[in-house]
């Protein structure tokens, strides 16, 4: 879920994206009410260090400076949660933030770029707030109790509210083509793991001069890489070598099942280590229906590759070339620029889903086997 809560978040983290361009100096200027007066104003815009003031008289000003377009935090007082606003800050002008006693849910007026901007962001707040308040909730579920019908609940609706920031921010970025912010939005939203069916179409609407820019020629070639990984499409072939070195092939593999699961991780990869036991459950409850899994390792070393097999208890099928990170043949054959990446595959041989992790991989196969 998290590597799709879109910008508010990802965005700051990202800080700022940058322009081969000269700096272009900026101020904002925020009016509030003087009930406001003397709180602390802080301002983060990429890697400079931040700015501070005061709301006095019921009105603050903070400058800066960007090498080319990109985003600003203002964030005002020390209460918690934070009240702030992201400010989208292109061109010289004067943004205004028209706000009463928080700064979140400010009116932003002056810059036109801004405005744009702020438009998409305040429609994506509420979904972020909500999506907060039931990760707080789904969190606080104990973890035996995480497949009942409240967790359950909570974890579609976190997933609709993902899908709802993905096609408001998509529907900027076609709404806004010459803009270098719907391409840097674009790549935000496609993530690390992109969607070849989603992303292209609103890649191909962007105007020729962002796609074939440097940063749109190298963007679409990672698109591009994604092609072998999407539902509908078949699912390639390939051979490698199992932990007991003999060799064994996807079909192989899907010859004994309904289902297959094709799962790219790396004993040396946190996240897919996490994500470890969730697929150790679905495996224990659907490989008795006809799931089989296959794991392709981009570890190099076998030793650390079969100490993590055991550890974490995967007994289904395993391949490794032992040839270090993304260099994998299958990785490469897959587009696989970051893991843990999977993809489940029919008894056609044909992709069904991709990158389900946690609950929507359980949810998933549970549909599919009450067919």
């Amino acid at each position: 879920m998290k590597r799709y809560l879109l910008l508010a978040g990802n965005m700051l983290a990202m800080a700022l994206y940058t322009n081969a361009q000269d700096s272009t100096a900026f101020t904002i200027h925020g009016k509030m009410n003087p009930s406001c007066n003397n709180s602390g104003v802080i301002m983060v815009a990429g890697s400079y260090k931040p700015v501070r003031t005061t709301v006095k008289d019921g009105e603050f000003s903070v400058s800066g400076s960007l090498k080319g377009p990109g985003f600003a935090m203002i964030r005002v007082g020390d209460g918690i949660p934070a009240d702030y606003i992201q400010v989208y800050i292109a061109g010289g002008k004067t943004v205004e933030l028209i706000a009463g006693d928080s700064i979140k849910y400010s009116k932003v007026k002056g810059n036109e770029k801004a405005v744009e901007y702020h438009d998409l962001y305040s429609k994506l707040i509420p979904l972020q707030n909500e999506e907060v308040s039931l990760r707080n909730r789904w969190t606080a579920i104990p973890e035996a109790s995480r497949r009942d019908e409240e967790a359950r609940k909570i974890s579609v609706r976190r997933r609709e509210l993902t899908q709802k920031q993905k096609d408001l921010t998509y529907t900027f970025i076609d709404k806004h083509p010459k803009s270098t912010l719907s391409f840097y939005l674009l790549k935000m939203t496609a993530g690390m793991f992109i969607n070849y069916g989603e992303v292209m179409p609103h890649f191909q609407k962007l105007d020729v001069t962002l796609r074939t820019s440097a940063d749109g020629i190298d963007f679409e070639k990672k698109i591009n890489g994604s092609r072998n990984m999407q539902a509908g499409t078949p699912a390639k072939n390939f051979e490698s070598t199992t932990p007991e070195g003999t060799k064994l092939s996807l079909q192989e593999v899907m010859d004994k099942g309904n289902y297959t699961l094709i799962d790219f991780w790396a004993s040396w990869c946190t996240p897919c280590r996490a994500e470890n036991p969730t697929v150790v459950k679905a495996y224990e409850q659907f490989h008795p229906k006809g799931l089989n899994i296959i794991s392709v390792s981009l570890d190099d070393k076998a030793e650390k590759w079969k100490a993590a097999i055991q550890k974490d208890g995967m007994p289904w099928y395993h391949v490794s070339s032992l040839i270090a990170g993304f260099k994998d043949p299958i990785a490469q054959m897959y587009g696989i620029n970051a893991i843990p990446q999977n993809a489940l595959v029919n008894s056609k041989g044909v992709i069904v889903a991709v990158n389900l992790r946690g609950d929507a991989l359980l949810d998933k196969l549970e549909q599919l086997f009450a067919q």
